[in-house]
């Protein structure tokens, strides 16, 4: 144990062995499995795995109607080009689009 300029304790942990004493503390509404240590630890992995799922289908969704969005687009251009090869004095009329 050490002492900065401002007099703040400073501890080495470099040499710190295993834990002293470990205990899981649960909330009352916690299910009683929880205290096993490996039941918890499952428990929030197979969450974190169903969470990353969701996320992960959420943004295949926002993928496939970006893609529809730009499939609209390139269909609104081409549209365009040929309006205005047809008569170059009407303005275009702009392509409706969702915005997330």
């Amino acid at each position: 144990m050490g002492s900065c300029e401002r007099g703040i304790l400073s501890y080495n942990t470099i040499r710190k062995g295993g834990g002293v004493h470990t205990e899981i503390m649960l909330p009352l509404h916690a299910p009683p499995s929880f205290s096993d240590h490996s039941a918890l630890w499952n428990s929030v992995e197979l969450y974190e795995k169903g969470e990353l799922n969701r996320n992960i289908q959420k943004a295949n969704r926002m993928i496939k109607e970006i893609r529809a969005q730009i499939g609209n687009l390139k269909e609104w251009i081409a549209g365009l080009l040929t309006e205005r090869d047809a008569a170059p004095e009407k303005p275009p009329n702009p392509p409706t689009l969702q915005i997330f």
